[in-house]
């Protein structure tokens, strides 16, 4: 049998299979704060690790408790304890040596109070899994707050994708990067969902290339990452980055040319390319797209055989189709939602620009299946939600290769919207 290791970031103890959980805090500190501001949620996830990530108030000390899912089903108990006492306030927590593709329970405890139980998924080596894509969640006062609109998009997701095993956030999570409120309000709007499935984070313009972005979510400016045979590419597209422009981008044509050579052979590979904003749009605001990234990022996109690319920024739902590879725009979030123009960009395929909702994506052995899901319909002038979508409703599927997926049937529903169902 293979032993669960768990290694801490931060000053930490271990405590044996089966112990009790004790307390960190004092019994006044307990009695008077709420111990978690953010969290707990995931980031890192692969094969064999994921890391437990919250914030307290104050500097506290936590302890995090895990089992795998056939563990706590038989006997009710978390097997294995980490104690991290570092007096900090942001707390990650690695754990390692865990099996692939493997349901797993934890819960977080900081004196008296517990995050209750949540689970994960580590990643597979090969076979299908499903994502979610969503972002451009910030908020605009005074006419929402994240609790408003995004709470909207992450508790239907928490609520309704079970499966999802991570999301990628196509960046703006909040609207001003420091103020401490706001992001209090984006982790509580998603802390169902959060807690549940890893956040790949993506920098956004509204993230202002920030420390508290970097120390919260603990990922570079750029970075990839595997999930089955499928191959991640997250970069950053915004101003800031342009001094740098050229070395991220010798970096991109490196990791996909890498990708390519390891992956020879497998014709289940696929891979996918994120960042914040696109190289297609319709949008009213920001007509044609991002001409100088199509310019040069597509072309190594187009070499080396990305499936898809997901962007933010123009505060819609957009997809494009442009030499085999699909371009979609995902900032439904819940941020304020842009117009589109009456003449689309070359390679138009759908839209839909005053709905929030998020795109699931689903990769197997044969091919990859993306749809848009609609959560609820906004007013033109942005002021109201106007109605909520029934669970169910998806349209503008996208079939890439032989994916397992079946036309279930056609009604129609959803603010008089055709709609196909698939299964």
């Amino acid at each position: 049998m293979i032993c669960i290791l768990f290694l801490v970031l931060c000053c930490t103890g271990f405590v044996a299979a089966d112990s009790a959980v004790t307390g960190m805090m004092d019994d006044e500190s307990a009695g008077n704060v709420s111990v978690f501001c953010h969290g707990p949620y995931l980031t890192s996830t692969t094969t064999n690790e994921t890391t437990v990530n919250w914030l307290a108030p104050i500097p506290v000390g936590g302890i995090v408790a895990c089992a795998s899912d056939a563990y706590y089903q038989e006997t009710g108990r978390y097997k294995q304890q980490v104690i991290d006492d570092a007096p900090v306030s942001l707390h990650h927590v690695h754990l390692t040596g865990l099996e692939p593709d493997t349901c797993y329970h934890y819960t977080v405890t900081i004196g008296r109070e517990t995050s209750g139980d949540h689970t994960f998924r580590t990643f597979p080596e090969k076979g299908s899994f499903t994502f979610i894509v969503y972002g451009d969640t910030q908020e605009q006062i005074p006419y929402f707050t994240q609790a408003d609109r995004h709470a909207l998009v992450a508790e239907r997701i928490a609520a309704n994708e079970p499966e999802a095993l991570f999301v990628l956030h196509v960046g703006d999570m909040v609207c001003v990067v420091d103020d401490e409120d706001e992001w209090d309000r984006f982790f509580t709007a998603g802390r169902a969902l959060f807690a549940n499935a890893t956040i790949i984070p993506v920098l956004g313009n509204h993230e202002n290339n920030a420390t508290v972005w970097y120390d919260t979510f603990g990922m570079p400016e750029w970075y990839s990452f595997d999930c089955g045979d499928a191959h991640f590419v997250v970069l950053d597209s915004n101003d800031w980055a342009a001094p740098h422009f050229d070395e991220e981008t010798a970096w991109l044509r490196a990791d996909l040319a890498a990708n390519q050579e390891s992956r020879e052979g497998n014709t289940a590979a696929r891979t996918f390319v994120v960042f914040h904003h696109p190289p297609y749009s319709s949008g009213t605001r920001h007509p044609g797209g991002w001409e100088d990234l199509r310019e040069i990022w597509n072309p190594i996109f187009e070499e080396y055989g990305v499936d898809m690319v997901f962007n933010g920024h123009v505060h819609s739902y957009q997809h494009y189709s442009v030499n085999d590879i699909e371009y979609v725009v995902a900032a439904t979030g819940g941020g304020v939602l842009y117009n589109l123009t009456e003449e689309k960009t070359e390679g138009y395929a759908a839209s839909a620009d005053h709905e929030l909702g998020y795109v699931r994506v689903k990769v197997d052995e044969g091919g990859i299946f993306s749809v848009f899901v609609p959560v609820a319909a906004v007013s033109v002038d942005n002021r109201v939600v106007t109605g909520n979508f029934p669970v169910g409703t998806e349209y503008d599927p996208v079939i890439i290769g032989d994916c397992e997926m079946g036309i279930f049937g056609i009604f129609q529903g959803g603010f008089g919207r055709m709609i196909t169902l698939f299964v």
